[in-house]
């Protein structure tokens, strides 16, 4: 069953990391490019949930999900943002094609308090 594009309410930006950038003196600095805007839902996890999610991997504060893409990693951010800026960022922690069907994808992310 496909995933209902009612329950996606919130705009996200992947941002990919590019180690490439340095700094005003020389010292290499990290700079997230921005790939691409998807729409997500986005719930904090509790409760049992969380305990579990967190025996995975201390850091677990939500579950997003969104349609099966291809590309995402590990190792990249994703950024709400509203009317003046990005409002949250979200490490990825776990992607998981939900039901092996290519269809939603949930991600297991940590809030980043920037």
């Amino acid at each position: 069953m496909p995933l209902a594009a009612g329950r996606l309410r919130h705009r996200l930006l992947i941002r990919k990391r590019n180690a490439s950038g340095r700094d005003s003196s020389g010292q290499a600095t990290v700079v997230w490019d921005e790939q691409d805007a998807i729409w997500a839902e986005i719930k904090p996890l509790r409760g049992e949930e969380r305990e579990a999610a967190q025996k995975q991997s201390a850091a677990t504060t939500h579950k997003i999900t969104i349609r099966h893409r291809t590309g995402l990693a590990p190792d990249d951010r994703l950024e709400e943002h509203g009317s003046q800026g990005p409002t949250r960022t979200f490490e990825i922690i776990e992607l998981l094609n939900i039901n092996e069907r290519d269809e939603a994808m949930e991600i297991m992310a940590k809030e980043l308090l920037l």
